[in-house]
C-alpha cells in the first residue's frame, strides 16, 4: 500500500511539473494568435483523466485554469484584456467562469467519454481519441460561451462587433479555427502519448482509484 501511494504521488508530481512547464513557459502550452491563443496544455489534463481518473482530470483541469489566470498577466491576449479591465469582483468572477470552470470540465467530460467508450473498445485507441476531442471542444465552447454570456458588452467593444449577431459570428469563427485545430492536435497527441503510456506503464500500474 505504501509503495502504491508513493507511486501515485510521484505520478501526480510529474503531471504537475509538466502542467506548470507548459502553462508558464511562453509559447509552449499557449500559442499566441491575434485574438485568442491556441491551447495545447489541455493534453496533460486529458492524459491525467485517462490514467488518474476523475480526481486527476479535475485537479489538473484546475491547474490549467490557474495557469490561464497567470497568463492573463504574462501573456495577455484580447480575452485577458476583457477580464483585467472588468475590475474588482467582476475580474475575479470572470476568471472563475471563463478560465477555471471550462478547464475543470475538460477532465470531467474527457474521463466520462473515455469510460463510456472503453466499455466496447478494449484497445482504448478510439476511447482516447474521442475523449480528447470532446474534452478539448468542451473547453473551447465553455470558454467562449462564458465570455458571450457574462462579458458580452466588453467583448463587443474589444472586438469591434456592431451587435450581438456579429459577436456571435466572430466567436463561432474562433471555435471553428482555434477549436478545431486544438481538437485535432489533442486527438493526435493524446492518442499517441496515451497509448504509449498505457502499454509501457499504466496497464501494469493502475493508479486511477
Amino acid at each position: 500500500m505504501k509503495k502504491t501511494n508513493t507511486l501515485k504521488l510521484t505520478i501526480y508530481a510529474i503531471f504537475l511539473a509538466i502542467m506548470l512547464l507548459m502553462g508558464l513557459v511562453p509559447g509552449l502550452g499557449f500559442i499566441p494568435t491575434a485574438v485568442a491563443g491556441i491551447v495545447i496544455i489541455q493534453v496533460p489534463v486529458i492524459l491525467a483523466a485517462y490514467f488518474l481518473g476523475y480526481k486527476g482530470g479535475l485537479l489538473f483541469g484546475f491547474v490549467f485554469g490557474i495557469t490561464s489566470i497567470i497568463n492573463c498577466f504574462i501573456q495577455p491576449d484580447a480575452f485577458a484584456a476583457i477580464i483585467l479591465n472588468a475590475g474588482g469582483v467582476n475580474t475575479l468572477l470572470l476568471m472563475v467562469l471563463c478560465l477555471i470552470l471550462p478547464r475543470v470540465m475538460i477532465g470531467l467530460t474527457a474521463r466520462g467519454t473515455f469510460d463510456l467508450i472503453c466499455k466496447f473498445d478494449k484497445t482504448k485507441v478510439l476511447a482516447m481519441g474521442v475523449s480528447a476531442f470532446i474534452g478539448t471542444i468542451t473547453n473551447t465552447i465553455l470558454f467562449l460561451g462564458a465570455f458571450y454570456l457574462f462579458a458580452k458588452d466588453a467583448c463587443m467593444a474589444q472586438f469591434g462587433a456592431a451587435n450581438e449577431k456579429v459577436l456571435f459570428d466572430m466567436m463561432l469563427g474562433v471555435v471553428t479555427f482555434n477549436g478545431i485545430i486544438e481538437a485535432i492536435a489533442s486527438v493526435i497527441l493524446c492518442t499517441a502519448i496515451g497509448q504509449a503510456l498505457y502499454r509501457f506503464f499504466f496497464n501494469r500500474h493502475a493508479v486511477d482509484r
